[in-house]
C-alpha cells in the first residue's frame, strides 16, 4: 500500500502531465480563424504532431502546412493536411534539415492573407536544423554530441554564452 504522500505526490504528477497535453492547454489559445480559407500551420518539437492534431481538430477545412517532431512521437496525430516529418533527438540528421528546408521554405511561400500558426515545443533546435552556411551537419552534430556531453543545462545548452553571461543572472 502506498503511503498517503506519496499517493498525493503521484496524483500532483498526474495532474501537472494532463494539464500540459496539447488537447488541454493549446485551444484556449487558438485564435478565432472560422472565417480563413486557409490557415499555414509550422511547427517543431516533440510535441508538434499534437499539437498539429489539435489545431487541424479545431479547422479541419482550412489547415495546411508541414511541421517535424522525434521519430515515434507522431504516433496517433491526426494532422489532415499538415505534413508530418520525423528527425532525430536530441543530435540532428539529415531529416533534421530535410525537414528545417521544408518548413522555410512552406513559411516563405505563405500567401499574406493566410494566417499562420507557428507550433513549437521542446526539441526544436535539433529536430528542425539548418546550420549557418559555412557550417556542415557533421560540425552542428559534433556541438550538439559535445554539449550533451559536458553537463551543461538544457538551459545553458540553448543560450549563447554572451547572453548568458551579460543579459541573463
Amino acid at each position: 500500500m502506498m503511503k498517503p504522500h506519496k499517493t498525493m505526490l503521484l496524483h500532483l504528477f498526474e495532474a501537472g502531465v494532463a494539464a500540459c497535453k496539447p488537447e488541454v492547454c493549446l485551444p484556449p489559445y487558438l485564435p478565432t480563424l472560422k472565417n480563413a480559407d486557409k490557415i499555414c500551420v509550422i511547427g517543431a518539437g516533440k510535441a508538434a504532431a499534437h499539437m498539429a492534431a489539435v489545431v487541424n481538430a479545431a479547422y479541419p477545412e482550412q489547415c495546411y502546412g508541414t511541421i517535424v517532431t522525434r521519430h515515434g512521437h507522431a504516433v496517433g496525430a491526426e494532422t489532415g493536411a499538415i505534413k508530418v516529418f520525423e528527425a532525430s533527438h536530441p543530435v540532428p540528421d539529415q531529416s533534421s534539415m530535410t525537414a528545417a528546408k521544408l518548413i522555410l521554405a512552406e513559411a516563405q511561400h505563405v500567401p499574406t492573407d493566410v494566417p499562420t500558426l507557428a507550433l513549437i515545443s521542446g526539441g526544436g533546435s535539433a529536430l528542425m536544423c539548418l546550420p549557418a552556411p559555412g557550417l556542415a551537419l557533421p560540425d552542428k552534430m559534433a556541438v550538439h554530441r559535445f554539449l550533451l556531453n559536458s553537463g551543461a543545462s538544457i538551459k545553458e545548452m540553448n543560450i549563447h554564452p554572451i547572453f548568458s553571461q551579460t543579459i541573463m543572472p
